[in-house]
């Protein structure tokens, strides 16, 4: 209940957001093709065996997929996209503390996060991702606003990375590194 009203919460904050700036709702090809795409997600979800499992992944995409409609009709500038960055930079940054003291470090390169050490709903993999993605946002905001600052994040992100185990996200840290050393390649 309190995931959900938190949820709710944060996506009427952004609805109201939206309507105190009294922009014009322009439905551009992207959006037409979102909509298309997640109509066909839900459409394939409801052919599911287990009906609760698709209720809950609809519930998420829902949310997903409003908060992003959101988002998109917010962004105007660069500005914009920082800010965005920042908040989701910092959202990572909090569960990366939270992580720190619900997991057993002692465990660390003998086994993988695991969901009763780190509560119910956490999953390694997602906690691997979600640390990546922090990792992306403090090279971005680095470079982009210019401020190494940013970089103090990562030590703590990697550490959580390398201790979920995923393989998947390991491999995202591989091809993150070959796509950052191939673009500030100045050849």
């Amino acid at each position: 209940l309190v995931y959900w009203g938190l949820i709710l919460v944060g996506l009427g904050g952004l609805v109201l957001k939206l309507c105190m700036t009294k922009k014009n709702l322009v439905f551009t090809t992207f959006i037409w093709w979102y909509l298309a795409f997640f109509v066909v997600c839900v459409t394939s979800l409801m052919y599911s065996i287990q009906l609760s499992a698709s209720i809950e992944s609809i519930k998420t995409m829902v949310v997903n997929a409003s908060t992003l409609f959101c988002l998109a009709w917010m962004i105007d500038t660069k500005e914009d996209i920082n800010t965005i960055a920042k908040s989701l930079l910092l959202v990572t940054i909090c569960n990366a503390i939270y992580l720190c003291f619900a997991v057993d470090w002692a465990s660390m390169g003998i086994e993988r996060m695991d969901a009763k050490e780190i509560g119910v709903g956490w999953n390694s993999n997602e906690i691997g991702l979600m640390m990546l993605w922090g990792t992306m946002l403090c090279c971005y905001l680095a470079k982009a606003l210019k401020k190494p600052g940013y970089y103090l994040a990562i030590p703590l992100l990697f550490s959580l990375i390398v201790y979920s185990g995923s393989r998947k996200v390991l491999l995202g840290v591989v091809l993150f590194v070959m796509v950052l050393i191939y673009i500030n390649n100045k050849r």
